[in-house]
């Protein structure tokens, strides 16, 4: 699974009566999210055509993590 690392430089500034401090720390992120599950289902009847040939389309939400995308295909025959 491919996960993708973001980092974010924090700059932070104190003023005190005498003197000025900086600090400067690194964020290292990581996207996150919830799986979402979606099903389509498609019949074949292959007793009077062969071979079968179908095109389904996949909504793929626009808020997706980068690299998490994944398709599972599976078939049942009687």
């Amino acid at each position: 699974m491919y996960i993708e690392m973001i980092y974010m430089l924090l700059n932070t500034l104190s003023r005190l009566l005498v003197d000025i401090v900086a600090y400067l720390h690194v964020l290292f992120l990581q996207p996150e999210g919830e799986t979402q599950y979606y099903n389509k289902a498609v019949f074949a009847d292959l007793r009077n055509k062969q071979p079968f040939q179908t095109t389904v389309n996949l909504d793929i939400p626009q808020n997706i993590v980068a690299g998490s995308e994944m398709v599972e295909v599976s078939a049942v025959g009687m």
